[in-house]
């Protein structure tokens, strides 16, 4: 991996495609005549050519895909013997949850079937080879991102404006952490993962971890209530012991305070009629919202107004020059950030999460210094979880046992199959007994 060093960072799909695309996505995204309303799908086609320079390099190994589902099972508790064969097992629980984030970046790990030759960033395939001649033996999520509309263009100065953007990031924000946990529970080998909110021109990111969403010391607590916590468990047997009593058991049943309509009517009602035709048409008033309009017209005097055009909107966009003294915005990195990104030893994900001041960036405007040297770091990411995605390309996901021993899988092991998951598509959670030093998984565990 190359070191990080201070340069002018350009996304690497830039060269070949160049900024024509990005100057005319903006342009519809902010368009007056066909995005009034600042709708997101407007931006929907900006982010996706970003998203997909970013991972230009990355290729054929990362793939940008648009509202990649993510969803979870909540297993329910067996209230009785059943067979496979009966039609409720086949059916689609109705625990099902899901989120689909607007945009998923998707690393993959695959192998050509003849000679189980791996795919990597120098495979060029001349010809289309049909889906079974290639193997995808791993998975894992690198981004998630979540568009929401474009801010305010007519923001009567800073603090308006930042009003504005704050509201919009803030609802991508939340939406994004519903979305990471739910990676983390689809995908148990994904221990990190990047969240970036965008907002028109802006955007946001954060480096995402399990244990921030999962409580190692409660992962095996949080499935057990998903499955039936005890208490859920006590409460549901206390169910079923009274409904299986009969009428006849001494169970005292509360009963309603409430009396039947019938009872509640009154015997003799006062009924009001309406008032004749003849009454409604003597106490009719005329409509006449102008009389002086009427009397000028009356007397052949009137002249008519001169009709007001609609004062045009006065568009401004607000740069983070505009900002610096309302808002965080992100700084630029400074020579010291990148001697201290340059440390040997530590995974690149603990070396920028140490320079992050809190979890989630400042706001970032697109194509200025900060967002190139966002990007530059992104990409760094991904590029070390495409390493450690090669680096288990000799172990079947799920099936540890040659390091079982080394990795701590402890009561993890039967995770997947109480989740009722295939478990080539598990990888392995941390054991709730280890203690990671310096924000740092071990080798096998950290995908990042």
């Amino acid at each position: 991996m190359d070191e990080f060093n201070n340069k002018e960072f350009e996304l690497p799909g830039i060269e070949s495609r160049g900024y024509a695309s990005y100057s005319l996505a903006t342009s519809l995204m902010n368009s007056s005549r066909y995005n009034m309303r600042g709708v997101e799908y407007y931006s929907y086609g900006f982010y996706a050519i970003l998203l997909q320079d970013l991972i230009d390099h990355l290729a054929p190994r990362a793939l940008v895909i648009p509202q990649f589902g993510l969803g979870t099972l909540t297993v329910e508790l067996d209230q009785g013997e059943s067979s496979d064969s009966d039609s409720v097992v086949t059916c689609p629980q109705k625990t099902l949850s899901e989120v689909f984030p607007d945009f998923a970046v998707v690393l993959l790990r695959a192998v050509v079937v003849d000679g189980a030759q791996p795919v990597t960033a120098s495979t060029l395939h001349r010809k289309f080879e049909p889906w079974g001649n290639i193997k995808i033996e791993r998975l894992s999520i690198g981004i998630l991102a979540e568009a929401k509309r474009r801010p305010t263009r007519t923001a009567s100065d800073q603090h308006s404006f930042i009003k504005n953007l704050t509201s919009v990031m803030d609802r991508a924000k939340a939406d994004l952490d519903k979305q990471a946990v739910a990676t983390f529970r689809a995908y148990m080998g994904t221990n990190r993962v990047i969240l970036i909110a965008f907002a028109g021109e802006w955007f946001c990111w954060r480096l995402a971890k399990r244990k921030d969403y999962i409580t190692k010391k409660l992962e095996s607590d949080t499935i057990h209530i998903s499955m039936g916590s005890p208490s859920a468990q006590a409460e549901t047997n206390h169910v079923a012991i009274q409904a299986s009593h009969s009428p006849s058991d001494d169970i005292s049943v509360p009963q309603s305070n409430r009396q039947p309509y019938r009872t509640t009517r009154n015997p003799n009602p006062i009924y009001d009629f309406p008032p004749s035709l003849e009454d409604l048409e003597s106490s009719k008033v005329p409509y006449n919202p102008n009389p002086a309009r009427q009397r000028r017209r009356a007397k052949g005097s009137a002249h008519p107004q001169k009709s007001s055009k609609p004062q045009k909107a006065v568009l401004k966009r607000f740069v983070p020059a505009d900002l610096a003294d309302v808002v965080d915005i992100q700084n630029p990195l400074t020579n010291e950030d990148w001697q201290h990104l340059n440390q040997a030893g530590r995974s690149v994900v603990s070396r920028i999460r140490s320079l992050m001041a809190s979890e989630w960036s400042g706001f970032i405007l697109f194509g200025t210094q900060q967002s190139r040297e966002s990007w530059f770091l992104l990409g760094k990411v991904l590029e070390e979880q495409i390493a450690r995605l090669d680096s288990k390309s000799n172990t079947r996901p799920g099936d540890e046992s040659s390091d079982s021993e080394n990795e701590g899988v402890g009561d993890n092991d039967n995770l997947a199959a109480r989740e009722g998951l295939d478990p080539d598509e598990c990888g392995s959670l941390p054991n709730s007994d280890d203690e990671y030093v310096n924000d740092d998984f071990p080798g096998d565990l950290d995908f990042f």
